[in-house]
C-alpha cells in the first residue's frame, strides 16, 4: 500500500496536539500554563471580586493561549527552511517495513520500531517514540483500503 501527501502547516499542528493528546507528561505539561491563567482569573473574579485589569487579562489570555501558540511556534520553526517537510512525502507499507520518502530523503521504519498505532478522526499515527510519530493524513487513505490498513499493521506491530 502506498499513500502520498505534502504536508500542510494545518495538518502538521494538529498531528502535534493529537501526539501531544496520547502523552501524559506532554498533556500535563501542555496544560500548566492554561491552568495558571485559569487560577490568576478565578483569583481575581471570585476572591478580589473584581474585573481583571487590561494588563491582567492580557496575561490571563496569554497563558489561556499558550499551548497552541507554542505548538504553532514549533511547527512554523520545524517547517522554516527545512527541506525534509518539502514536496510529496510517500507512505509504503512494504513486508519489512514503512517506508518514507521525499524529494529530500528516503528512510526505511521497521515495524519493530513502531511502538504503537494510534487513530484519530484525522489522522493514522505511527509512534516510534514516546513523543514523537509518523502521521499519514485519513483523507489521503481511500475508505475501502483503510480496514486493510489497520489489519495489516495489526499483524506487524507488536504493542
Amino acid at each position: 500500500m502506498r499513500f502520498e501527501f505534502t504536508p500542510t502547516f494545518g495538518e502538521q499542528y494538529l498531528a502535534s496536539f493529537a501526539v501531544l493528546r496520547r502523552s501524559l507528561i506532554q498533556l500535563i505539561a501542555g496544560a500548566l500554563f492554561p491552568l495558571m491563567g485559569l487560577v490568576i482569573l478565578v483569583t481575581i473574579v471570585a476572591l478580589e471580586r473584581r474585573v481583571p485589569t487590561a494588563y491582567e487579562f492580557l496575561i490571563i489570555t496569554l497563558t489561556l493561549a499558550f499551548t497552541p501558540l507554542i505548538t504553532a511556534f514549533t511547527v512554523w520553526m520545524y517547517r522554516r527552511k527545512n527541506r525534509l517537510v518539502q514536496g510529496a512525502h510517500r507512505i509504503t507499507f512494504e513486508d519489512e517495513g514503512v517506508r518514507v520518502a521525499a524529494p529530500a530523503f528516503d528512510t526505511l521504519l521497521r515495524y519493530s520500531a513502531i511502538r504503537k498505532v494510534a487513530e484519530t478522526r484525522r489522522f493514522l499515527l505511527m509512534f516510534f517514540s514516546a513523543y514523537g510519530a509518523q502521521y499519514i493524513p485519513k483523507r489521503v487513505i481511500p475508505p475501502e483500503q483503510l480496514d486493510t490498513l489497520r489489519q495489516f499493521l495489526r499483524e506487524r506491530v507488536i504493542a
